[in-house]
């Protein structure tokens, strides 16, 4: 498993350009790469971390992300109930995303290849904590 680096903004406007959403929201996703923060003399690309890191979420669990997407539109859904749908949006929302996360997360942990990853950054964590080891 290779160390989380951050893509440059040219890769990232790459990947957004590929998305299949309007071009508003692309704007707005190219726009977030650009946000970062100065730290003393050092300036952190923020807003490339995070998309990137967003990134290798959606590709590494596909299953999960879906999950919880599905989960939130399906209670966006209920929330959409003339009188009574923002109550039970209030509850059926989290739970929904909750249970779409879950079972996205039996499927993702069921492929053989994310969870050989998932066992090395295990692995990888515990040589970094020597009295985990233990």
């Amino acid at each position: 498993m290779s160390a989380l680096t951050t893509p440059s903004h040219a890769e990232l406007r790459n990947r957004i350009e590929q998305l299949a959403i309007s071009a508003d929201a692309k704007s707005i996703l190219i726009g977030m790469a650009d946000i970062s923060a100065k730290a003393g003399d050092t300036v952190i690309a923020i807003g490339r971390h995070v998309l990137g890191f967003t990134f290798d979420l959606f590709r590494q669990f596909p299953n999960s992300s879906f999950g919880l997407i599905a989960g939130f539109v399906i209670g966006s859904l209920i929330g959409a109930i003339p009188f009574f749908g923002a109550a039970l949006a209030a509850v059926f929302t989290p739970l929904l995303m909750a249970l779409g996360l879950a079972r996205g997360a039996v499927a993702d942990l069921g492929n053989a290849a994310i969870r050989d990853r998932m066992t090395d950054f295990e692995h990888r964590l515990r040589a970094m904590v020597p009295e985990a080891a233990a």
